[in-house]
């Protein structure tokens, strides 16, 4: 699930990608294990992900946070 991260987003852990929008992290601990992997994405967590969910789940951020995100980074 890390590489597919990585992968997808073209950027490594403890990188941020040039536009702002998404930076790769690692955690410890999210409290998770029953139901992991799982990744958090600001406040919210996706558990039982697998390399094939990681799109979808960027995509997913995209659309959600991408106004805001871009909005970010400009101002």
């Amino acid at each position: 699930m890390a590489r597919q991260l990585e992968n997808d987003l073209g950027i490594r852990f403890g990188e941020t990608t040039a536009d702002g929008r998404f930076g790769l992290e690692w955690a410890s601990c999210l409290g998770m294990c029953d139901q992991g992997p799982a990744l958090l994405v600001n406040d919210r967590v996706y558990t039982g992900v697998t390399p094939e969910q990681v799109h979808v789940i960027i995509d997913e951020c995209k659309s959600t946070f991408g106004a805001h995100a871009r909005e970010a980074v400009h101002s």
